[in-house]
């Protein structure tokens, strides 16, 4: 078989190519690269890699229109790593988990205790009304990682009488606005320890205002929504929506229903989308006794903290701290620079003079002076009882028969059980021993 001969780094020539073909196709082209010249052995000839295909590594990245012989570009950059479990996030980055909860919490267990949550957004999440510390505890540690949790209720009262520095600051800068807080010391028992310190220990918060939340890192702060509303809606003095004497439910409903249009102007809450604050809503318009109020009062307030525990986080700025983290402390707006309005004069409460015969049938007599008094529709009554000197041990029946036969003078003014009455109805019973009307001297 005529050929040219094979070359000695074992590449074949054109000739030998030829052949091979002829010589019984790819069997015969094998043994043509192996062949010498003309001694008929069979050599071994490098395998010679195809152009056609690509390497393995450009195959694995290769995309149609994409030639796999020009340079590729760096790889993605990789996600990363989420830390174990168990472990926090770096700091000062929020996580979706995140969560700012805001608690009206009541001085005594008996009492109502508002909780609410808003996530990072600052969006309402959701709210309750509780009573015990367990079922706040257990609400708060269904909601997620709590980084700041905002307490209207004393924290830190080292002091055994009088105020703490810091409210004395606070009622310098709002008492115009008429929203100087509560004096808090150690003289009270609810205050021996406070509650929201022993709350905030076994939740395991810090209590430091030179802290602002962080993942792992908690932080508890005593906020006081008086002067936060006083500051974030410009208000000339506080609302009077909470119950006090001379004040109707009519009145607080319509003071409520302005709160609550105030609260709906704080973007990031979002309350028209939450369910639970339409109710709430709903609840204040619909309300035509004070009971109806006080139901939902505690959760309202605790929706404001919420908002203020977002903002000690995300805007710090726009709060300061008033006192100090050793002798107690309050978080809120800074001072107000708008005009105060003038204050509300406290209504006058009527008195009511009952004349009550000493002698005879007592229970008969009260009754009489009642129905003789015409008392009016006031909400709050003052009663004097005008007894003859002398009496001794029957004061205290008289007084007692007295406020028996009020009872039946007082029902047509739909007032529920008697003791409710007298604290709806009466401020005080005043006994001024002094003769009777007409009676010698």
């Amino acid at each position: 078989m005529a050929g040219r001969p094979s070359r000695r780094d074992g590449t074949r020539g054109c000739g030998a190519a030829v052949d091979a073909q002829g010589a019984g196709g790819d069997r015969g082209r094998r043994r043509a690269r192996g062949r010498g010249a003309g001694d008929g052995r069979l050599r071994p000839v490098p395998r010679v890699r195809s152009q056609r295909r690509a390497p393995l590594r450009d195959r694995r990245r290769h995309r149609p229109g994409r030639d796999p012989l020009r340079p590729h570009p760096p790889a993605r950059r990789r996600r990363p790593r989420r830390p174990p479990a168990g472990q926090p996030p770096p700091r000062g980055r929020l996580v979706s988990q995140s969560r700012f909860v805001g608690i009206d919490l009541a001085w005594s267990d008996r009492n109502r205790t508002g909780l609410a949550v808003v996530d990072v957004d600052g969006r309402l999440l959701d709210s309750a009304t509780v009573r015990t510390d367990a079922e706040i505890v257990g609400w708060v540690g269904d909601q997620g990682e709590v980084l700041v949790a905002a307490v209207d209720a004393p924290l830190i009262v080292p002091n055994a009488a009088g105020q703490r520095p810091g409210e004395n600051e606070v009622q310098r800068s709002f008492g115009a606005y008429g929203a100087g807080p509560y004096p808090a010391n150690r003289s009270r028992p609810w205050f021996d320890p406070p509650r929201g310190e022993t709350l905030a220990r076994a939740m395991g918060w810090s209590m430091d205002p030179a802290r602002h939340g962080a993942p792992g890192e908690p932080v508890c702060i005593e906020v006081y929504p008086h002067p936060a509303m006083v500051a974030l809606f410009e208000l000339p003095t506080v609302l009077p929506y909470k119950s006090s004497r001379g004040r109707t439910p009519e009145a607080r409903r319509d003071t409520f229903t302005t709160l609550v249009e105030h609260m709906e102007t704080i973007e990031p809450l979002r309350l028209a989308e939450n369910v639970r604050w339409l109710h709430l809503r709903a609840a204040v318009e619909g309300a035509t006794r004070h009971m109806h109020l006080e139901a939902v009062e505690d959760e309202i307030d605790a929706v404001l903290c919420a908002h203020l525990a977002w903002l000690w986080h995300t805007s710090p700025d726009v709060l300061q701290v008033y006192g100090t983290f050793a002798e107690g402390y309050v978080v809120a707006p800074p001072p107000p620079t708008h005009a105060a309005g003038p204050r509300r004069a406290r209504p006058v409460t009527p008195s009511v003079v009952l004349d009550v015969a000493p002698h005879g049938d007592l229970m008969q007599n009260a009754a009489t002076a009642v129905e003789a008094a015409h008392l009016p529709e006031a909400r709050s009554v003052t009663i004097e009882l005008a007894v003859a000197p002398g009496l001794g041990p029957r004061l205290e029946v008289l007084v007692t028969e007295v406020l028996t036969g009020m009872r039946d003078a007082l029902v047509p003014r739909e007032v529920a059980d008697i003791r409710a009455r007298f604290d709806a109805r009466v401020d005080g019973v005043r006994v001024t021993v002094a003769p009777r009307r007409g009676a010698p001297r």
